[in-house]
């Protein structure tokens, strides 16, 4: 019960507490409008994403710190060339246009709009 003189105690799991550290200003996350992603060639609105109080508008280094912070290897200026993840196995393995690869349970591609990661995890993915 919340009012004068009431306390409501929230519990953030570290995890939550580190997304909101790389928040770029905490009071936008209460923003009551839809979150628009446009089709560029023609200005018009492609997704309407609606407000939730699990939307968090990040900053890209802030967050990147946060996600490699434990990480033992973080492959940085690579070149994608493939994904391939053979069955039977929890790993996938990305291919690098230098002849490198890395295997890893977890992959994360952060490579924008015109994403080698998409083109190769679906096909025909732009």
């Amino acid at each position: 019960m919340s009012g004068p003189g009431k306390w409501i105690v929230v519990k953030f799991s570290e995890d939550e507490m580190l997304i909101n550290c790389a928040t770029i200003d905490q009071t936008l996350n209460d923003d009551g409008g839809n979150f628009l992603l446009l089709n560029a060639r023609r200005a018009e609105p492609r997704y309407r994403i609606p407000p939730s109080k699990l939307r968090r508008r990040l900053d890209h280094h802030k967050a990147r710190n946060m996600l490699v912070a434990d990480l033992n290897v973080c492959e940085e200026g690579k070149n994608l060339s493939s994904l391939t993840s053979p069955s039977g196995f929890d790993l996938a393995t990305a291919h690098f246009a230098d002849g490198t690869e890395s295997s890893a349970r977890l992959l994360v591609g952060d490579n924008g709009n015109n994403s080698m990661t998409r083109r190769c995890l679906f096909e025909g993915g732009t």
